[in-house]
């Protein structure tokens, strides 16, 4: 299993499956990008395509653009949104989902922290539901999430007819829009979001923060860092 492999590469580093803290919630909410990767998972799928398809320049300027707007936590639906156009303009959805499974095993895998993995692995051994929430398209992201052996993935799903991607189902998984969906999840299962933890690297990530019983900061970003650190967050960093 996946879970074997990442084991033998933390032992090899001398360390064990108590390095990091597992809360005591029925479920835990893992960001994806930069928190169980080593890279934005975008910014590794441009890298990639642009080595493969003359039409990744148009999604490479716009999310050059939109990259700089999640970092400083300013990023909007309608641009997150225009990127996505722009990821997939001219392609079908069976294009799409060969080339993510092609992306996923040619370069995305090899992005993955053996931290992260192992950590999910240690809360599905306590029976604690885990849950990848991300603004990651659902198709380039699900590879990851099967991957990873998650329990349950909630990303931005798209509108899809006639094998043609039409735009996107509301709310957006951004910001607020995070907060909607898990609890949307949540109460298909009797559970209440401020008894959960939540796992992410980005200061966009507040809104959902505030919300669970324990927020934890994963890799963080420089303002993330310092509201975790004035809050007495745990804070944790994966270096492999």
């Amino acid at each position: 299993t996946n879970l074997k492999k990442m084991s033998a590469v933390l032992a090899n580093k001398g360390e064990n499956k108590s390095m990091f803290k597992v809360p005591d919630v029925p479920i835990a909410f893992f960001d994806l990008d930069d928190t169980l990767t080593k890279k934005n998972t975008s910014s590794l799928w441009m890298d990639w395509r642009l080595q493969k398809d003359i039409r990744g320049i148009f999604e490479f300027l716009v999310g050059l653009h939109n990259n700089s707007h999640y970092r400083k936590g300013s990023l909007t639906e309608n641009r997150m949104n225009f990127y996505f156009y722009a990821r997939t303009f001219g392609l079908s959805v069976s294009l799409y989902q060969k080339m993510s499974e092609i992306f996923f095993n040619e370069n995305g895998k090899h992005h993955i922290y053996p931290e992260a993995l192992h950590l999910i692995q240690e809360h599905k051994e306590k029976n604690i539901h885990t849950v990848i929430i991300t603004g990651q398209d659902y198709i380039l992201a699900y590879p990851f999430f099967k991957y990873l052996e998650a329990d349950y993935l909630i990303s931005n799903k798209r509108i899809i007819s006639n094998n043609k991607i039409k735009g996107f189902e509301k709310p957006n998984c951004y910001g607020e829009g995070k907060i909607t969906l898990a609890m949307k999840y949540l109460s298909e299962r009797n559970v209440d979001l401020k008894d959960c933890s939540f796992f992410s690297d980005s200061i966009s990530d507040l809104p959902l923060f505030k919300e669970v019983k324990h927020p934890i900061a994963v890799n963080p970003d420089t303002k993330l860092f310092k509201m975790a650190n004035d809050l007495k967050w745990d804070i944790y960093n994966f270096n492999v």
